[in-house]
């Protein structure tokens, strides 16, 4: 009898600022599916119009620009892409309250009836 692998993706994201609550939003997402403990070619990675400026104290962390995410879709556009890729895995991520605060504050404000992240994934806090 075979177990199926689980699926191990290492996630980071980018922000405007520092607290979903002055209206702060994603702007990257970089997830990248380990097998084995490697790096994949397997990989999630997007950059997101916030429609709002980015507090110049967290572009001189990222070093992302408003300008750089004009064109860029909204977090509604990829959500669903998103949470299929992370479904069902266990997700590693540093300082992952931050994060997972940030992506649930996301879904949330398409829609209440999407789950939070830890319902879906397992969380490890790197």
């Amino acid at each position: 009898m075979s177990l199926m692998a689980k699926k191990y993706i290492v996630l980071d994201t980018e922000t405007t600022g520092l607290e979903t609550e002055q209206g702060h939003r994603i702007i990257e997402i970089g997830a990248l599916m380990l097998e084995d403990s490697k790096k994949t070619d397997n990989h999630f990675h997007v950059y997101l119009n916030p429609e709002r400026l980015i507090d110049e104290e967290a572009q001189r962390v990222h070093g992302i620009s408003n300008k750089d995410l004009v064109d860029k879709p909204l977090f509604s556009e990829i959500a669903d892409e998103f949470l299929e890729f992370i479904q069902d895995s266990t997700l590693i991520i540093h300082n992952a309250p931050f994060d997972l605060g940030f992506l649930n504050h996301e879904f949330n404000l398409i829609s209440s009836s999407y789950p939070k992240l830890e319902d879906v994934c397992d969380v490890e806090d790197s």
